[in-house]
């Protein structure tokens, strides 16, 4: 159960360094700078692929532990990883990423971390009505 919920933060903390990364690579290129105490690099980036990895973690995690549908977070999360390592080496690289396809592969990173909220919450659940815990449960109340 605490690895549905580490998911569930792992998600939902993916989803401000995106936002915040769209935003600020745009104005970049509009020569202006939305947010100024974060240098120009691709902090951002580094921040997804950093929680891509951690719930590609947590997914093996949950499939070692046999959670149902373990493997979407890991496929998921990998996709994060894969996708914000794509877009900082580029940007480390060259200094410049085209913006459409920024948007394009940043709303790809909103689809995953939604998606793994999602699977995350569908875990949680699943685990809130799991029939081995009822029939433990049963006894208990039927001596009341």
């Amino acid at each position: 159960m605490a690895l549905n919920i580490l998911q569930v933060i792992f998600g939902l903390s993916a989803i401000p360094p995106c936002f915040f990364m769209l935003i600020e690579k745009e104005h970049i290129s509009s020569n202006g700078r939305l947010i100024d105490f974060i240098p120009q690099n691709s902090i951002f980036e580094v921040a997804l692929a950093l929680t891509g990895l951690a719930i590609v973690i947590c997914g093996l995690l949950q499939l070692k532990a046999r959670t149902a549908y373990a493997i979407f977070n890991i496929l998921l999360g990998f996709v994060i990883t894969v996708l914000s390592a794509l877009i900082t080496v580029q940007i480390i690289r060259t200094g410049y990423f085209d913006i459409p396809t920024l948007h394009i592969f940043g709303l790809m990173l909103l689809a995953c971390s939604f998606g793994i909220i999602s699977v995350a919450l569908v875990q949680l659940k699943a685990r809130f009505n799991d029939p081995a815990q009822e029939s433990e449960q049963l006894p208990e109340n039927a001596g009341l």
